[in-house]
């Protein structure tokens, strides 16, 4: 059988192409970032997502459903009112405090009593402060005994002065009178000259000691004036100083300024007070007022003359506003409210009342609950319509009566809120409440 020829392919010499052709390093690197994106992407997607909804659980708050307190906004007639608890003081309080540092002697009230202006209510003792201010009683007491010395001799020499003076010049006009009765004589002959010669110079003496006399009298008596003008002032001082020494003595006694009632006299014998502690108070009785500490959200709607009231086993006692402070402490401010009727209040008595402010109307609104503490209304949590969600939402109140506050914005009416505290909220937004509502 003849041998069939052998088929020859020629061998290629050119580069492969197809799928056999070897790829670039650009387009290797480019084939190899395309693999790892299909990967990473949705990676980073559904890492992002994660760190998302991490975030969002860690600002929400589970809260049982049976712990908070909700109600539903409605649509009501109010009138603005402010309530208040206030307390019961006397109008014109006298307040009596320690003089000195001691111990408490003698308890000559007690709380309750009515007292005389002057009458002693305390005495205090304080043997060592005692005997300092004796000591110092004496030491004026001495110190005026040697100035009014003093006085007394410069007013004596001042005397002396002024009766040398008027002795010399008595003695001057005497021989001035006899010089005169002598040289009418001597006219006539009856004496000579060698007799009244004598009185001549006896008269020229005492002139030059009569005005010697007066030039040391008027030279000394501005200065001794002086003297006893500043002598006078300091035993006036002096005297001063021993009234209210003796004063401090008698500090001791602790005395009624006015007449009235003692009140808040709680001491015991032997009780030791320093000097400004307080001891007790005097009401003269000229009435009480009602004092309250109001919410900062009404500074700027109280003033002085709005009506109020208070209730008084089931009656209703009129108010007026006597004196508004402006100044905000501790989230509120004073109010001072004068009674319209005679009425027997006791100091000390707390009071539920309101402030009757001039706003009213229909609005939505929800009641004034302990979440006004924390939002001052600014904003709320709403529940949402399954009742298992709550949300924080801003909104904006409008006018409060004791009971109600309105909302301008924010809510509608039909809509459920948190009304209770959000003191254990922390900074959630969104609250979920678990748990059946009681």
């Amino acid at each position: 059988m003849p041998k069939q020829p052998v088929m020859s392919l020629p061998f290629p010499t050119s580069p492969v192409s197809g799928m056999d052709e070897p790829l670039s390093g650009r387009e290797k690197r480019w084939r190899r970032w395309r693999r790892l994106s299909i990967f990473a992407v949705p990676s980073a997607v559904l890492l992002a997502a994660l760190v998302y909804l991490s975030l969002q659980r860690a600002s929400d708050l589970s809260v049982s459903a049976a712990s908070v307190r909700t109600a539903e906004v409605e649509t009501r007639q109010i009138t603005e009112a402010a309530a208040f608890v206030g307390r019961v003081v006397p109008m014109d309080l006298v307040q009596l405090t320690a003089p000195e540092t001691g111990r408490i002697a003698t308890i000559h009230l007690r709380s309750g009593d009515t007292v005389q202006a002057g009458a002693p209510i305390v005495t205090l003792s304080n043997p060592e402060r005692e005997l300092a201010i004796s000591d110092r009683l004496a030491r004026i007491q001495a110190e005026m005994f040697t100035t009014s010395t003093a006085q007394t001799g410069l007013s004596d020499a001042g005397n002396q002065d002024r009766r040398a003076y008027l002795e010399a010049a008595h003695l001057r006009d005497e021989a001035a009178e006899r010089l005169r009765r002598q040289e009418v004589l001597l006219e006539r002959d009856l004496v000579n000259e060698a007799y009244v010669a004598p009185q001549r110079e006896q008269l020229q003496f005492r002139t030059r000691v009569a005005e010697e006399l007066r030039v040391v009298m008027e030279r000394n008596g501005p200065s001794r004036r002086s003297q006893e003008s500043a002598a006078s002032a300091y035993l006036a001082q002096l005297r001063e100083n021993q009234a209210a020494t003796l004063g401090q003595l008698d500090g001791f006694v602790v005395r009624a300024p006015v007449a009235g009632r003692v009140l808040g006299l709680d001491l015991q014998t032997g009780e030791a007070v320093s000097a400004g502690d307080p001891l007790a108070q005097v009401d003269p009785g000229k009435g009480v007022l009602i004092v309250a500490q109001l919410d900062a959200f009404y500074v700027s709607r109280v003033r002085k003359g709005q009506p109020g009231s208070i209730e008084i086993s089931g009656r209703v006692v009129p108010l007026e506003v006597a004196h508004v402070s402006p100044d905000i402490r501790d989230g509120g401010f004073r109010v001072e409210l004068a009674l319209r009727e005679n009425v027997q209040l006791n100091p000390g008595q707390s009071l539920q009342g309101r402030i009757d402010l001039a706003a009213s109307g229909a609005f939505p609104s929800i009641p004034a609950g302990p979440f006004l503490e924390q939002t001052s209304g600014s904003w709320i949590f709403v529940i949402d319509a399954d009742g298992r969600t709550a949300r924080r939402r801003n909104i904006r109140t409008g006018i409060r009566a004791p009971d109600r506050v309105a909302v301008i914005s924010g809510l509608k009416t039909g809509e459920r809120v948190i009304i209770s505290s959000y003191r254990d909220f922390g900074d959630a937004k969104v609250i979920d409440l678990t748990g059946e509502t009681p």
